[in-house]
């Protein structure tokens, strides 16, 4: 685990003074880099999500664990700079950002049991846009992974990704927090052939079973699966 609260002073130092260079001011931290939702997914999507802040959102997930797969949120990272590369001055584009990974925390309804905040490590880049609007990245990550063995509930997750720009400034988003229902085990499962759950059975980006897509544990069948259907 990081020292988050020194990282965070030091971070917000840095972009501010990234933000006085570039815009003659002190930038917001979370206006920097920024989660903007959890991309949703219609049947029949193939695993393809339109890049966009218009894009179809989850306000909540749903997770069966009994496949023994995580709970993935493809999360709409935002980067907020503006760029600053020169094709003709040779100033190389220091505003983008590479993302080193998450600080997850769950906790349970209403104050209860959740888990104890951990750190995913993963690698992506969000460039910067030209417009208005940040540029943007759709991540999947494991947000609730199969290990920490959540029971039956309601939970919140908080999610911070974290990274740094090319021009070597740390930054970090604000808390995203984002409402999982964790389901009874086998309530999204189908221990029937694949081809009698219809075209629109079984999530778009593989074998999970979450956010009411159904796991046809007959494709790829998991120790826990193999011990419902027998």
């Amino acid at each position: 685990m990081r020292p988050k609260k020194l990282f965070s002073a030091l971070s917000f130092v840095s972009v501010c003074l990234l933000g006085a260079l570039s815009a003659g001011g002190c930038a917001d931290n979370r206006t920097t880099l920024f989660i903007s939702g959890v991309a949703g997914f219609s049947p029949g999507d193939n695993c393809e999500v339109d890049v966009s802040l218009t894009a179809q959102q989850l306000l909540s997930g749903s997770y069966d664990p009994l496949p023994g797969f995580p709970y993935y949120a493809w999360l709409i990272v935002a980067n907020g700079l503006q760029p600053l590369g020169d094709n003709d001055t040779l100033r190389p584009e220091t505003s983008r950002i590479q993302l080193e990974g998450a600080e997850i925390s769950i906790t349970g309804a209403a104050g209860g049991a959740g888990a104890a905040p951990f750190t995913i490590n993963f690698a992506a880049t969000i460039h910067p846009n030209a417009s208005e609007d940040p540029g943007l990245a759709v991540l999947p990550v494991p947000i609730i992974p199969a290990s920490i063995g959540l029971g039956e509930g309601d939970y919140l997750v908080a999610i911070t990704v974290f990274g740094e720009t090319l021009g070597g400034t740390k930054v970090e988003s604000g808390d995203f927090s984002f409402p999982v229902t964790v389901l009874p085990a086998g309530s999204l499962t189908a221990c029937d052939s694949a081809s009698a759950l219809g075209e629109d059975s079984g999530h778009p980006c593989g074998a999970l079973a979450q956010d009411g897509y159904i796991f046809p544990c007959a494709d790829v069948p998991t120790a826990g699966c193999i011990t419902a259907c027998n």
